[in-house]
């Protein structure tokens, strides 16, 4: 047996491990999770999760082996066990309805020495207090804090806000949370008191990061936030929250920000019309039209899809019109990252990636910063946005198919969820997954939306690539107080798209391939 530096329980036989989810794939098995937890190679590591204003969390035991991250605490070994096993089964419960955990996450029950340990493991990961670039840290500090607040609203459940506790597999930007500590309810403001928190975690970042963190947190926490009375408390949180004088300007800097547009929660009463648009991939004449026609039809809000960017001649002028639009949900697309992050794999044909790196080349540092920005996903309380597949990882790779759309819509109602929308493929259309779970496509009808026992998979289509056989842009609309959508195709200025293309100093292979899908909407 071998004992580690830390004290982490460890089992004389496999025989003394007990996994409780044992149906789960890509997991080790008992006799290798028994391997991982003796072997000489198993390096032991406390780690220190700081006190926060949302728990007193004792702090827990972790065992780093090989590729392996094991979790457990001190105060939960019990030598009676059934209140362990009934501990653990109702922790797989939650994981089974949060999906908050790595996909591969077990639990299991190790028993040692009269003990039984409630024990979890997962894949190693990043952890967020590993991160060393104030870049990075903000980056990810914004996107830990909307996740968790996404949870605390759609479950009435809170996740413990420390770095540590959350963490991400390079290169995948999909956040988990490590931790199995949860708690019932909702407290805005010690969710405020936490964001102020992170200020002393980084002395070495100034005051105007702070203040674009706080802008980028008003924008991201808009759709989790729309009662006054909570966003006012989770504001007040934020102010009352101590730091060191010497952190104060950073702390104005950050309620500056987090208020940078004033209380923008008035804008988001239910009874609203949201205008539902993807792939403007930089047609700034489509972009306007559709703007314009939106708001003829009584869109105050707009949910944007993803791939901003690319093929298009005027990226500059799309992001400064898309970013400046009020009370807009976004999702990155796969020319977004990959403009971004320089990512050319991220885009296939040649055309693509010859675009995409034209389109770098014409950005400032703060629009690709605030393309880089972007989240992957956003989910609310029976509805999620997202680019391309909901089911993939990486939700850039797949284009649907009819089995895709069943997986897609099977997977959504697994989460609770009635509605997905989404972009990529470029053409406006709907699925449904019946209350017998059957998947009917109901093609761009106007669809209601949130029957019972109903799921649904929407596309609005293609603002400025559309590939549906006409060259008009499509978005859809959602009147929330009937929860009726309706699909929109509109004509709008081609040749002046067209002409963007010719002034540009794009490849005339490009311009010529790219004018002729514009004039076609093919």
């Amino acid at each position: 047996m071998i004992h580690h530096s830390n004290q982490f329980p460890c089992p004389a036989h496999p025989r003394d491990i007990f996994i409780i989810d044992h149906e789960k794939r890509d997991i080790p098995d008992a006799h290798m999770t028994y391997r991982l937890l003796t072997e000489a190679e198993a390096q032991g590591a406390e780690l220190y999760t700081p006190a926060n204003s949302l728990s007193d969390v004792l702090h827990p035991l972790m065992l780093l082996s090989w590729e392996w991250w094991f979790r457990t605490e001190p105060a939960l070994a019990k030598t009676d066990i059934k209140s362990v096993v009934q501990h653990l089964e109702e922790k797989q419960q939650l994981a089974n309805r949060l999906k908050i955990w790595h996909p591969r996450h077990y639990r299991f029950l190790l028993h040692e020495e009269g003990k039984y340990w409630p024990v979890s493991g997962f894949p190693a990961m990043r952890r967020l207090d590993e991160l060393d670039s104030p870049k990075e840290k903000l980056f990810w500090w914004g996107h830990m804090l909307v996740f968790a607040l996404s949870i605390m609203q759609r479950f009435s459940m809170i996740l413990e806000l420390a770095s540590p506790n959350f963490g991400f597999v390079p290169p995948q930007r999909r956040l988990y949370y490590l931790s199995d500590h949860t708690r019932k309810g909702k407290d805005f403001a010690a969710f405020g008191a936490a964001i102020i928190e992170r200020i002393a975690e980084a002395p070495e970042i100034k005051e105007d990061q702070w203040y674009i963190l706080g802008k980028f947190l008003n924008q991201l926490f808009i759709p989790h936030v729309s009662d006054i009375q909570d966003w006012n408390q989770l504001y007040q949180g934020a102010q009352k929250t101590p730091t060191n004088h010497l952190y104060n300007p950073r702390k104005k800097a950050l309620l500056r920000g987090l208020i940078n547009q004033g209380n923008p929660r008035s804008a988001l009463k239910s009874n609203g019309k949201i205008c539902i648009l993807a792939d403007i991939h930089s047609n700034l004449p489509a972009l306007e039209a559709v703007l314009e026609e939106a708001k003829r039809l009584g869109a105050s809000r707009f949910l944007v899809l993803g791939d901003l960017v690319g093929y298009g001649a005027q990226p500059r002028e799309c992001i400064y019109r898309l970013a400046n639009l009020e009370s807009s949900i976004f999702v990155q697309g796969n020319h977004d990252y990959a403009v971004s992050q320089a990512a050319w794999e991220s885009v296939e044909s040649e055309t693509a990636k010859t675009t995409a790196k034209w389109t770098r080349e014409q950005l400032d540092t703060e629009s690709l910063e605030w393309l880089g920005s972007l989240q992957r996903e956003q989910i609310f309380s029976n509805w999620m946005v997202v680019h391309a597949f909901p089911k993939s990882v990486e939700y850039f790779k797949d284009y649907h198919n009819q089995l895709s759309f069943k997986e897609s819509l099977d997977y959504i109602a697994e989460r609770n969820l009635q509605v997905a929308f989404y972009g990529h493929t470029h053409i406006p259309y709907a699925h449904l997954r019946t209350s017998d779970e059957q998947t009917i496509p109901i093609g761009n009808k106007n669809t209601k939306l949130f029957m019972r026992g109903e799921a649904l998979l929407i596309n609005p289509g293609s603002v400025g690539q559309p590939r549906h056989g006409e060259n008009k842009a499509c978005f859809a609309l959602w009147d929330t107080q009937s929860n009726m959508l309706s699909f929109h195709a509109i004509p709008y200025p081609v040749d002046q798209a067209i002409e963007a293309l010719v002034r540009s100093d794009l490849p005339k292979e490009a311009i010529y391939s790219l004018s002729a899908r514009l004039e076609k909407g093919r």
